[in-house]
């Protein structure tokens, strides 16, 4: 009887157990987050940062800056895109390096948002940040899909083991990581 029981609690236990979700596996469920009109974008991908430098190292660039001076930032992924899918469509301005007009764009490769509660602080450090990246402006209040809230200050640690720590290192740099601050050389 114990061991038909201790069975019963196993199976009931495998699976019947609440399933916690973790966005770092593959499907996780939508995750979905009203985002108030004012809050900022920073795109991902290629047809948004047609501004001569280097897109996606810089938009990484920026939100380390950010995150380095308190301001959180959202990562925006939908659940269950396919390669190249798009993670939100939303009315929208390109408020940074210049003003644009306002259009409906598809946002893609998990772009960034910055809330609008956070858009005072950001504004300064997006401008010192050189405004060599592209920042669109939301115009409409829209549920999105979050798959993280970003609060941790990264820092890069580049190691010399291969003998290519300079081209690591370059890059990081081009990206506007700052030596000594979000980067670390190892020898």
């Amino acid at each position: 009887m114990r061991w038909v029981t201790a069975r019963v609690a196993i199976f009931l236990l495998w699976f019947a157990a609440p399933a916690f979700a973790d966005p770092d596996l593959p499907n996780p469920p939508p995750n979905l987050e009203l985002i108030p009109s004012g809050s900022l974008i920073i795109p991902m991908d290629n047809d948004k940062h047609n501004i001569g430098v280097n897109f996606n190292t810089a938009a990484y660039g920026l939100a380390t800056h950010l995150l380095h001076a308190d301001i959180p930032v959202k990562w925006s992924i939908a659940a269950g895109k396919a390669k190249d899918g798009i993670d939100f469509t939303a009315q929208s301005r390109q408020v940074y390096p210049s003003s644009g007009g306002s259009a409906v764009r598809n946002f893609r490769g998990g772009p960034f948002i910055i809330h609008r509660d956070f858009v005072a602080l950001a504004t300064p450090v997006i401008t010192s940040f050189g405004n060599n990246v592209a920042v669109y402006e939301l115009e409409q209040n829209l549920n999105i899909d979050i798959r993280y809230d970003l609060v941790h200050k990264p820092k890069v640690a580049v190691f010399n083991d291969g003998g290519n720590a300079k081209i690591h290192r370059d890059l990081m740099l081009d990206a506007g990581f700052v030596l000594n601050v979000h980067l670390e050389e190892v020898a």
